[in-house]
This record gives structure tokens, sequence and C-alpha cells, in this order.
């Protein structure tokens, strides 16, 4: 076997996956946080994020108005708890975007 070969081969099985989640950043001041897109880009995460609304129904929409199906994964019990978040995650195909929700 060549050394081209067996180099082609270590950066194959050591190279991270591309589905590996990144954590993409948000401002303080919005009403999500810790956004993670897998799958897709930081971008569309943020507007995945941005666009979904508890009471509008289990739908996202992302820059091109394609659908994603969001569902609630922990609930927040309320604001007075210490922990006033629910946690969302959304899915279109085997791409997917969580992020933390402010109650």
């Amino acid at each position: 076997m060549g050394a081209p070969l067996v180099a082609a081969l270590l950066a194959l099985v050591i190279a991270p996956s591309a589905q590996a989640a990144a954590r993409c950043s948000t401002s303080t001041a919005q009403r999500y946080f810790q956004v993670r897109a897998s799958g897709t880009t930081c971008r569309t995460a943020v507007i995945v994020a941005d666009s979904f609304t508890e009471d509008g129904g289990p739908n996202a929409l992302d820059q091109h108005s394609r659908r994603w199906r969001c569902r609630v994964v922990f609930a927040s019990p309320g604001s007075d708890t210490p922990r006033p978040f629910s946690r969302v995650q959304c899915k279109r195909g085997p791409r997917v975007v969580g992020f933390m929700l402010r109650s």
C-alpha cells in the first residue's frame, strides 16, 4: 500500500463527522439561545429558531420558506422556576436544529 493511500485513509478515519452539531452564537437579547445546527448552516439554524413560536404550531420556516417540523423536547414548568426555558428540536430530513427558548 502506498504512503499517499494510507494518508488518505487515515484522514477519512480521523476527520470529524460532517453531522457533528455546530454551536451557533446568538445575541443574549434574543428569546432563543444555545442554537445548535447539525447538517445545516448556523445561519439557517438561527432563522429556524427565530421563526418558531410555541403557539404557532409545530412548524418553522427557513430563509427559503422550507418547512421544518419542530417539537418541544423539554417544556418549562413556569417562569418562576430556576430553569425558565424550553428545549426545542426542529428537523427537516436528516438536518436538525436545536435551541433553548425563553419562557
